[in-house]
């Protein structure tokens, strides 16, 4: 298995997160509401790592989940990341001279 850090620069509001979704079970299998769910961190990054096998290819992109405050009622809408999907390639720690995990960087757009 192979790690790989996702990570988004995203400026949110209070309520708001970051998922990621994607081509992989670990990623929803492009269903949002089954997305990896973000971590914030200082500088207003949100990341997460996940396990590939080794040489899979994974396609994926950010969304963000908001809420609208309307009355009594929260409902939830999601805002897909512009563009086409984002890919990489799961690689083993063998080809990472330090053995951190394969880090990926997007701002979310």
């Amino acid at each position: 298995m192979a790690t790989v850090e996702f990570c988004y620069r995203c400026v949110t509001q209070p309520g708001e997160r970051l998922w990621l979704v994607g081509s992989s079970e670990a990623l929803g299998d492009w269903d949002a509401a089954k997305a990896a769910k973000m971590k914030w961190g200082e500088g207003h990054t949100w990341s997460v790592s996940l396990p590939f096998p080794v040489g899979t290819t994974v396609t994926y992109k950010a969304v963000l989940q908001a809420v609208l405050q309307l009355a009594d009622k929260e409902p939830k809408y999601w805002r897909w990341q512009a563009g086409p999907n984002c890919a990489v390639e799961a690689r083993g720690s063998s080809s990472s001279s330090d053995g951190k995990p394969l880090k990926v960087k997007h701002d979310f757009k």
